[in-house]
Formats: structure tokens, sequence, C-alpha cells
């Protein structure tokens, strides 16, 4: 459970309770229940200059330190300061008086600026590596998408050409289909054209007997014709 700081008015004594709502010091030694503040400030011997958080009793008598030479002595306030942190040798600030602290300083900076440099000209090389492996990516997709394109194109092209010789080749048959059909006609035509004509010499022969038979009928007796 977290421990709120808190120190009393009047005696000077922390209170460390976890209960945040509560007004009044609860310490033995304090007589009038002074009203607690946050922490501000630490107290410190005045002898050997040690801080300390929290007193025996909180009693200002006995709120000196509590080694025995020290009883005689009482605290005195210290106020906290904010904590500052630490300085990191990029930014510290050298001690100009000393000839070697600045010329180690110089060289650390350099030696930053060299990291720097260097850190910044790889950054460089990589971004420019990575746009050209990049653009090369994008050529070699453009390379490959013409290439397929070509070869769909070409093979559209061998079943347009395959299909128009089909049809070529299907034109050519029925034309021959047709022509056989009419040559077969005609000879159909010419033949019956021949029995046509054999069928008319036939009943011209045919009236020709009937008519000489006629006549000599006509003759036997005794008719003229």
């Amino acid at each position: 459970m977290d421990r709120f700081h808190r120190v009393c008015k009047a005696c000077l004594s922390e209170n460390l309770s976890p209960d945040k709502t509560k007004t009044v010091c609860n310490n033995d030694g304090c007589t009038i229940q002074g009203q607690l503040q946050p922490r501000t400030f630490r107290l410190k011997c005045k002898l050997c200059g040690t801080l300390c958080h929290n007193s025996p009793r909180g009693d200002l008598y006995y709120r000196n330190h509590l080694a025995k030479e020290h009883t005689e002595l009482g605290y005195e306030r210290v106020v906290e300061q904010p904590r500052k942190r630490k300085a990191s040798p990029e930014t510290a600030i050298p001690d100009t008086t000393d000839p070697r602290t600045s010329l180690k300083f110089a060289l650390h900076k350099i030696e930053t600026l060299k990291t720097r440099l260097h850190q910044k000209e790889r950054m460089e090389a990589d971004s420019k590596r990575w746009h050209a492996e990049a653009v090369e990516d994008l050529r070699q997709q453009a390379l490959s998408a013409e290439i397929r394109h070509q070869q769909e194109l070409e093979e559209l092209r061998r079943q347009m050409q395959a299909e128009h010789r089909r049809l070529h080749e299907k034109m050519e048959e029925l034309r021959r289909q047709h022509h056989r059909a009419l040559e077969r006609q005609q000879q159909e035509i010419e033949a019956l054209r021949r029995d046509k004509e054999v069928v008319e010499r036939q009943l011209e022969a045919e009236l020709e007997r009937a008519d000489q038979a006629f006549d000599e009928r006509l003759g036997m007796l005794g008719g003229t014709p």
C-alpha cells in the first residue's frame, strides 16, 4: 500500500499514512494535533549535515540527531529541490580551466559528430539502396506484365488464325458440296431431257405405225384415203 508523506505544521514530524483524508497529526509527541501539509522540506543535522526523514518523537526537543554526540544540537529545515537529470557526456559543459578536460571533451564531441555523420551516411545509403531496389522491382514487374501481355496477344492471334483457317476450310467444303449438287442436278435434268426425247420418238413411231395400219385397212375395204 502506498505511503502518503505529509508533515505536521506544529511538530514538523512526518505522518506516514495511506489515508489521504487525515488532516491532523497523529504522533504522540504532538500535543496540539497540528494541521498536516505536504512535505516540502527535510531536516538536516546542524553538526554533521545528515538528512533525516523521521524523528523519534514529535517534540521539537527530541528532534535532534540520534547520535549521542549530537544530542545538544537541533535540526534545520532544508527545502527539497527537484532532482536534476544527470547531464550526458554529449551535453555536459566542460571545465574550460583544465586543458586536458577541454581536449577530452572536444575529442569526445568530434567522435560523437563522426558517429552521427556515419549513421546519417549509412541511413542515406540504405535509403538510396531501398529506392533503387523498389525501382528495380517495379521495373521487373512492368517487364513481366509486358511479356505476359505479349504472350496473351500472341495466343489470341494464333487462336484467331486457327479459327479463320477452320472457317475457310468449312466454306470451301460447302462450296464443293454446292458445286457437286449443281452437277448432279444438271445430270438429272439432262437424263430427264433424254428420256423425254426417247418417249417422244417412241410416240411418233407409234403414231406412224397406227396411221399406216389405218390406211392399209381402208385400202382393203376399197375406200380411198
